[in-house]
């Protein structure tokens, strides 16, 4: 996987008067493979700063009521776009970054974390807990076990049970 590369933007930010530098990491979850290696990146940015200039990192925010106000607001603006038949019966993949398998395995707490929003925001929007339910999605090409079910495992049992349509919600991409 692609890491982003510091270009020197702390200097600049020291140099236009910053001395306070909140870095939000744009995964709603945290997972030690999906945001361990932005925390390194910003351990190296701090050694390139003055020792007077303080950085913190925020830390996860997928219960963040904003957060889940977001996700809800852009499912009932979804579902309000479907024909009646279908608003109140089509089915939502609540998705999520697949990881392997041997990773969750050792630290479970990303999962808890998914579900926690994927059921806030559908408690928001008032679905009951059998209309829903958690999907991951781009797996490696690794040959190891990936979590399951992946949403396109999940795509040819909907059609045969007759539903024509479904809802994807992004629950930790952004």
């Amino acid at each position: 996987t692609a890491r982003p590369r510091s270009r020197g933007g702390e200097k600049s930010l020291c140099g236009s008067g910053a001395g306070d530098i909140v870095c939000v990491i744009l995964s709603p979850q945290y997972s030690p493979v999906l945001v361990g290696g932005y925390l390194s990146l910003v351990e190296a940015a701090k050694k390139a700063l003055p020792s007077a200039a303080a950085v913190c990192v925020a830390g996860t925010w997928h219960a963040l009521p904003a957060f889940v106000d977001a996700l809800a607001s852009r499912i009932q603006q979804a579902l309000e776009r479907l024909p009646e038949p279908q608003r109140c019966h089509v089915p939502l993949l609540m998705t999520a970054h697949s990881m392997p398998k041997a990773v969750i395995d050792r630290d479970p707490e990303y999962i808890g974390m998914l579900l926690e929003t994927a059921s806030l925001a559908a408690e928001r929007c008032g679905l009951p807990e059998d209309r829903w339910q958690l999907a991951y999605q781009s797996a490696g090409h690794q040959p190891v076990e990936w979590l399951k079910p992946d949403i396109k495992d999940l795509f040819p049992g909907l059609r045969e049970n007759g539903h024509e349509r479904v809802l994807v919600v992004p629950v930790q991409f952004l």
